[in-house]
């Protein structure tokens, strides 16, 4: 494993676990508060998405190369499912 890709995966882990911690913080206030904004939501969505560009797609410059398929189901659950906070567990397993 190269230096750069080394960094990446130590960026990508870091990175998705201050969402995981993010994303369960404001998905449990909404819980005890029952209100849900949409731009909260929408927050966490773009989160994610940022993080995925940054380290899974393919230009991204620091990439954790991951299997085509896994990527193409976290993509999808970040583009069409409501945000929470386990999106990346698989990725960081693999």
């Amino acid at each position: 494993m190269t230096s750069l890709s080394a960094q990446g995966y130590v960026f990508f882990y870091h990175s998705v676990e201050s969402y995981k911690v993010s994303a369960e913080q404001m998905l449990s206030q909404i819980k005890q508060t029952q209100t849900s904004s949409a731009s909260d939501l929408e927050c966490l969505r773009e989160a994610a998405m940022h993080i995925f560009d940054l380290y899974l797609s393919e230009k991204a410059t620091l990439r954790v190369r991951l299997d085509e398929s896994l990527l193409k189901k976290l993509l999808c659950k970040i583009r069409t499912e409501v945000p929470g906070s386990a999106w990346f567990d698989e990725a960081q397993i693999k």
